[in-house]
């Protein structure tokens, strides 16, 4: 896998390459996948964890780790996405209750998934059950590299994805924050509950003890991702995102926006849309350790565009991209950089004095 466009792309060692083409029959991005068997009745719930620690932990309401939770307990292989010591992105393998631990939260970056294709092929040889929680194109690369018969022994839970965003600019923004606050990054929250659910913002540690809190928007990163600048530009063509190609689909539940539901969602609400009796069966080995509400399938996805088409390469992309592979980053900050207006600059003092007195008194 080499960086090209600021994105990992597979490059073919023609030296060693026998033209089988097997690479070709099994790139989810190149070919679609048969109609996944779906039920007729599909069935979506809205919800939450009961563990109130790690729903405050989780991005929405802690469906996912709850997931893995339940999957150890019955003996289950786990596989999720967590950053290792260097700071990189990866698909990792799990088999305790300590290493899910690190599955926890949004990561809105392209998670190197090399190592996961031979794992689980070694864990279905050993005749283990698996769980694996990722996008929709990395289930769909699995699923294409096992037989029909080894498909049944995993569990594949679609995260809802609006695309992958470059992990090199990502780094490049990490080093600009740690240059300009003169200490290391320990800890980056993508999602951070610091303010609510609904009031997306994001949490960075320092090595010298120092906190910092943004809201979404006055971000580098989630400011480009908002904007589909830093997307990978296979995801403006995606051939899985808005299919049925899993067992269960998580994600946030924002249809709560639309709809009085007498449910709680102060601390985050998940959507679970059950698409195979597998999927049904696990949901009712986990449903005790949540609180759920059943919805229609319309509002899971309503406002969801995800789950319905795929967005429109932004104008702006390809000028962005270049110039981040040819530009001096301080100069590119400056041209990329939010420019909120005054309204918006007097909320983000009262914001930001906000969370420093909130830390205080913590």
């Amino acid at each position: 896998m080499t960086h090209k466009n600021a994105f990992l792309y597979p490059e073919i060692d023609n030296s060693l390459c026998v033209k089988c083409g097997k690479c070709t029959r099994v790139c989810p991005i190149l070919t679609g996948e048969a109609k996944y068997q779906i039920l007729e009745d599909r069935k979506a719930y809205c919800g939450y964890s009961k563990d109130y620690m790690h729903l405050k932990k989780s991005s929405s309401g802690s469906f996912s780790y709850v997931f893995n939770r339940c999957a150890i307990e019955k003996g289950y292989v786990v596989y999720g996405v967590a950053f290792d010591g260097n700071g990189i992105l990866k698909y990792k393998k799990a088999v305790n209750l300590d290493e899910i631990e690190a599955f926890i939260g949004s990561k809105y970056i392209q998670a190197e998934s090399e190592f996961v294709y031979k794992s689980i092929q070694e864990d279905l040889k050993n005749n283990n059950y698996i769980i694996l929680t990722g996008l929709p194109c990395v289930l769909s690369a699995v699923r294409k590299n096992i037989s029909e018969s080894d498909r049944t022994k995993i569990l594949f839970v679609k995260i809802i994805c609006h695309g992958i965003s470059s992990a090199k600019i990502y780094n490049s923004i990490v080093k600009h924050i740690e240059d300009e606050n003169k200490s290391k990054i320990v800890s980056y929250n993508f999602r951070s509950k610091a303010f609510g659910w609904k009031r997306e913002s994001v949490d960075i540690k320092f090595a010298n003890g120092k906190v910092k809190n943004q809201l979404a928007l006055d971000n580098l990163h989630h400011y480009w991702f908002a904007y589909h600048w830093n997307l990978r530009l296979s995801c403006f063509h995606c051939k899985h995102r808005t299919y049925d190609e899993a067992d269960i689909i998580i994600g946030d539940f924002w249809g709560v926006i639309d709809k009085k539901i007498d449910i709680a969602f102060q601390n985050g609400l998940s959507i679970a849309i059950l698409n195979t009796a597998k999927g049904v069966d696990f949901f009712d080995l986990v449903k005790d350790n949540l609180v759920v509400k059943e919805v229609s399938i319309e509002d899971a996805i309503k406002r969801q565009p995800p789950l319905v088409k795929n967005p429109i390469v932004p104008v702006q992309r390809e000028e962005f991209i270049k110039d981040f592979n040819s530009m001096n980053f301080n100069s590119f900050v400056e041209k990329y950089k939010r420019r909120p207006s005054l309204k918006e600059a007097v909320k983000k003092v009262i914001f930001n004095t906000r969370f420093r007195l909130v830390n205080i008194w913590k």
